[in-house]
């Protein structure tokens, strides 16, 4: 029923097409994001603790510290994976010498020597460690920093921590029952009592290591558990979408039934389960994980997608479809969910041409850059309106802080890393130079370069120097470098794209689309509904109603002139359950979803 149902929703979810020129400047010339990262690694480099190493974690809009108390392993680990990514663009050793810092700290502080895993929080000067329960997002996250490290080093210190940390998750925090395969969402701190699953325990490994950590090793367990985490994607995310009014059921227990108690779906979420399951497409070829990628997009596009001033809405209640407020007058946008729309669109382009998707990061990337980057004290706001202002509630505004526990160095230097890495090689057909500063082995080595997700058949490098002279031991082809032992040095690696994409794409025309969708009210709904659309020129206008099955209900041909209309829905001789609407005018077409109570 839920396979009928998504392939009936994604025959539905589509578009007309014209053509389609980017707009963000920093796509068209994605050396500017250079100067970008540079300045969000230097707003962060202002939060370190020269005294105690690490960063701090409370920082303003101005790069002052607020709360100098406590240090999280969460924050640490985000700071370590942006600077290590601003030194694998610029080169900058200050960069990476900062990153090693928070590292440093991870390991010689946060890390459980009795139980393993990693504690949340510690003191300012690493003592009094949280004891408390472990969690699964900690333990991902703890990974990010540690794994882009070694990415750009093959620190073995770093490997060490990370094969520990895999361990115990493996241990204590992975369930290992053959139809509930996944990772518990919370363990005790020895790693008892493990319990429930969500998306931060699914999702976010794979963003934060295992994908990567194939890469880097192309070592089997990495890839066996990187498929599991793509199956729970499929079947028990997307699987419940047909359950929703928009988005998916982010919370469950530990057998993987839904927690009814959690209402709230993240279009952040939503896109990053997209871009999750188009990283595994890259390694094991899977047109099912492209589908439901695809399918996901579609959901945030139709329903959770500013398609005026670009970029996706934060949460909604994935019963109702209300969108979650949080007692602000304006609608909302945050950082870490616009960079899912540029990464995911980037990605899914590069896999499909979909023009939409490129249209996506596009308009996202262009948002983002002019909304959210202080261009005055640098970084990025966590929250911008609608229109990219401040975010206004009753009592003023919401606050412009920089640094907290849920937001550091790396959604802000991701999107730029990744929005360079794309721009250069995908749409602009131009080679990019990373660097890498290698330390030195007892034995030979082959190291892996792959840096980004994308058709690995066409990624090539095409020249390597170390310490700034030509370095010819390496297979461009396969993307291998071979380093003798007791060689270390900074390598500059160069890599080339070739299979870059046209940005003269099939796409959609704003000008040309004859109406604009206002919502489903009430919804749900018990006897009666109306669906409201602006109509932007005079049109005929095609409804029809399916239910999940694909059984057509009803339809009706309206002749409507510019304005706003209602379409009214007679609910009361309707069973119970989740039905798609279909809206039709000059071959552009809109389906939403909309759910009956009895």
């Amino acid at each position: 029923m839920k396979l009928i149902a998504t392939l009936f929703l994604s025959t539905l979810l589509s578009f007309a097409y014209s053509q389609y020129t980017i707009q963000s400047q920093y796509l068209q010339n994605p050396d500017l994001l250079i100067p970008y990262v540079e300045d969000c690694a230097d707003f962060w480099i202002g939060a370190h603790d020269d005294l105690y190493g690490g960063f701090y974690v409370d920082i303003n809009r101005y790069g002052n510290v607020t709360n100098d108390s406590y240090k999280m392993i969460v924050n640490q680990s985000r700071d370590a994976y942006g600077l290590t990514r601003a030194y694998m663009l610029t080169g900058n050793e200050n960069y990476l010498n900062m990153a090693q810092s928070a590292i440093d700290f991870m390991q010689n502080y946060l890390y459980d020597t009795e139980y393993g895993g990693w504690y949340s929080q510690c003191n300012r000067d690493g003592s009094s460690p949280s004891l408390g329960d472990k969690t699964a997002f900690d333990q991902h996250y703890a990974l990010l920093g540690l794994t882009a490290y070694f990415e750009a080093t093959t620190n073995g210190t770093a490997m060490q921590y990370i094969d520990n940390s895999f361990d115990f998750m493996n241990t204590y925090m992975w369930d290992n029952r053959p139809d509930y395969l996944g990772y518990y969402d919370v363990v005790s701190r020895n790693g008892s009592n493990p319990s429930g699953k969500t998306f931060n325990s699914t999702a976010d490994a794979v963003t934060t290591h295992l994908y990567n950590l194939y890469l880097l090793t192309e070592n089997q367990k990495y890839l066996d558990r990187l498929m599991v985490m793509k199956a729970n994607l499929q079947d028990h995310f997307v699987g419940s979408m047909s359950q929703q009014v928009i988005g998916f059921a982010e919370a469950y227990d530990s057998d993987w039934n839904i927690d009814p108690s959690e209402e709230r779906t993240i279009m952040g979420h939503v896109l990053k389960t997209a871009w999750c399951l188009a990283r595994t497409h890259t390694v094991q070829s899977d047109q099912t994980a492209i589908n439901d990628a695809e399918f996901l997009v579609e959901d945030v596009w139709n329903n959770g997608y500013d398609h005026e001033y670009g970029g996706p809405y934060k949460d909604y209640n994935r019963l109702t479809g209300e969108m979650y407020m949080y007692g602000a007058n304006d609608i909302a946008k945050a950082w870490w969910q616009m960079e899912q729309a540029v990464t995911s669109g980037l990605l899914l382009f590069d896999i499909t041409r979909g023009g939409r998707y490129l249209k996506m990061a596009d308009e996202s990337l262009d948002f983002f850059m002019e909304y959210f980057v202080d261009d005055t004290y640098n970084e990025v706001y966590a929250d911008r309106s609608r229109t990219g202002g401040r975010v206004y509630f009753d009592g003023g505004y919401w606050d412009e802080n920089k640094g907290s526990g849920w937001k550091a160095g790396y959604h802000s230097i991701e999107t730029g890393y990744y929005a360079y890495l794309y721009g250069k090689l995908l749409l602009n057909d131009e080679p990019v130079t990373l660097y890498y500063k290698y330390e030195s082995a007892d034995t030979a080595r082959t190291i892996f370069m792959n840096p980004l997700a994308t058709d690995f058949t066409q990624l090539e490098v095409t020249a390597v120097t170390k310490d700034g002279n030509s370095y010819t031991d390496f297979d461009g082809t396969n993307r291998t470098l071979n380093l003798p032992a007791g060689t270390s040095g900074t390598f500059a690696i160069t890599y080339k794209y070739n299979n870059a994409g046209s940005v003269d794409i099939e796409e959609i025309a704003q000008n040309t689309i004859p109406f604009q969708m206002m919502g489903a009210y009430p919804n749900p709904f018990n006897n009666q509904t109306q669906i409201n659309l602006k109509i932007l020129r005079p049109e005929e206008i095609e409804f029809s109603l399916y239910n999940t099955n694909g059984q057509l209900i009803d339809t009706k041909i309206l002749f409507e002139n510019q304005g706003e209309i209602q379409i009214s829905i007679d609910g009361e001789n309707l069973p119970e359950g989740l039905y798609i609407y279909k809206i039709t005018a000059s071959g552009y077409q809109y389906a939403g979803k909309i759910l009956k109570n009895n």
